[in-house]
């Protein structure tokens, strides 16, 4: 029973921020035909811009035996034949003092740049184009994983707290895809 009443609070706690921010930011929301939801929090302090993808999807959905699987498809949006728009993405906004990064939970998969404003509309096309048709190598995959794996050894092999961290959920969660951490298992990975 205390272990239901600990996972409420968490979760309340969690969760009463994300309920809220529509309020706190005055954010404006709407959804496009193809049914993407769009939130929209303006803030005309500084000249750039913060463009956020979010999947509705993460580790929790890796399937059985594949775990991290998701992570490493997060780094694979970033692949595609010289010149391709993902292969561009990282590159252009480097150019132009942006940054471009990407995170996997257990839930999401996120992907977002921080760019000046006027570079917006350019940006969000090679988002869509990444989201539309990812053209991914095979030649890609195997220098990928050696990338994954070095940064599985060090976010989890070579970190204690983390070991430990990743021992208490994988207890708690026996049962659970929350019980893996997002970055998955290196045999696994290594079975891409």
């Amino acid at each position: 029973m205390k272990r239901f009443w600990c996972l409420s609070l968490l979760f309340f706690f969690a969760t009463v921020p994300f309920v809220q921010a529509d309020k706190l930011y005055n954010a404006k929301k709407f959804t496009l035909k193809n049914g993407l939801t769009v939130y929209l929090i303006e803030n005309h302090r500084t000249p750039v811009v913060s463009h956020m993808v979010v999947y509705r999807v993460g580790s929790a959905d890796d399937p059985r035996y594949k775990s991290g699987l998701a992570h490493f498809l997060e780094h694979m949006m970033f692949k595609g034949p010289k010149g391709s728009d993902p292969e561009r993405l990282m590159g252009d906004a480097q150019k132009i003092g942006g940054q471009v990064n990407a995170s996997t939970n257990f839930d999401v998969t996120s992907y977002y740049e921080i760019i000046p404003n006027e570079h917006l509309p350019y940006f969000m096309k090679l988002e869509a184009s990444r989201m539309r048709t990812l053209p991914v190598r095979l030649e890609d995959v195997t220098p990928e994983i050696k990338v994954v794996l070095e940064e599985e050894n060090m976010r989890m092999g070579n970190n204690p707290f983390m070991q430990f961290y990743a021992a208490v959920r994988a207890a708690y969660f026996r049962h659970h895809p929350y019980g893996t951490m997002p970055i998955g298992y290196r045999d696994e990975i290594k079975s891409y």
